[in-house]
């Protein structure tokens, strides 16, 4: 980050407290961490230049995100409920900058405190093996099992064209059956969830 850039806050989360409080050298590179309250919530901030946090080091980038994680983590044992902001939030100015922006969105901010007490927030992604669904597809059809076992027999000409086919066709079934299969995971999820966001 240069030098010359401006003031700024880095905002991990909100919380329900009403008073400052440090939480100590745990943030983004070891950053000093404390709440800037307004009324009954506070803002999780780190002083910082007002620029984004950028490098090309992928495991440096990965230390951030998991310092801010971590930020947000101990916010939440700490605090209860929280409001989670993404990485790399950075407010142009002072706690007074922070503070002025809490008043502007105080209700907002404490009804939506409230409306998330008691609940956490997860991220789910959901993996296969391909060549697992892959095969899968190719023994729940025929026709996709004669044209393979075809191909093995042809002229080499010939069987590039039609593994070029059976190419497109496992891969239609491939997006057919990984919709299907989040269609259904996502049913189950959503049975169990307040709300689902995809």
């Amino acid at each position: 980050m240069s030098e010359t850039a401006k003031e700024g806050r880095y905002i991990y989360s909100i919380v329900s407290s009403g008073s400052e409080s440090d939480l100590g050298d745990v943030g983004i590179e070891e950053s000093r961490v404390r709440l800037v309250p307004h009324g009954e919530i506070a803002a999780v901030v780190h002083s910082c230049p007002a620029e984004p946090y950028a490098t090309k080091d992928d495991e440096r980038a990965k230390e951030w995100v998991l310092d801010h994680s971590y930020v947000i983590d101990l916010a939440t044992e700490r605090f209860g409920t929280v409001l989670p902001f993404s990485f790399d939030v950075i407010f142009i100015g002072d706690d007074e900058t922070v503070r002025s922006w809490l008043e502007e969105n105080y209700d907002l901010l404490k009804g939506e405190l409230e409306r998330v007490k008691g609940k956490a927030e997860y991220s789910v992604q959901i993996f296969c093996d391909e060549e697992k669904l892959k095969e899968k597809i190719v023994a729940a059809d025929p026709e996709l099992q004669r044209l393979k076992a075809g191909i093995e027999k042809m002229p080499k000409g010939t069987a590039y064209l039609y593994q070029k086919k059976l190419d497109l066709k496992i891969k239609e079934g491939l997006l057919e059956e990984t919709a299907k299969l989040a269609g259904e995971l996502g049913a189950k999820i959503d049975e169990l969830a307040d709300e689902v966001k995809i």
